[in-house]
């Protein structure tokens, strides 16, 4: 990560989130509660860092 407001920096961020959104949230409309929520974006969190492959 570079200097504060580096673009780069911001792509990165948007790309995560965007992967995140769409792997999470994919045909999901609402979540019963928000632990719930919490809990499956943890459960991917892990498996982002230990077991998807990045391209």
């Amino acid at each position: 990560m570079g200097a504060i407001g580096t673009s780069a920096d911001n792509a990165l961020a948007e790309s995560f989130n965007s992967t995140m959104k769409r792997e999470v949230l994919r045909n999901r409309k609402v979540f019963d509660n928000p632990l719930q929520c919490r809990r499956e974006v943890f459960r991917w969190c892990i498996r982002y860092n230990t077991q998807r492959r990045h391209s």
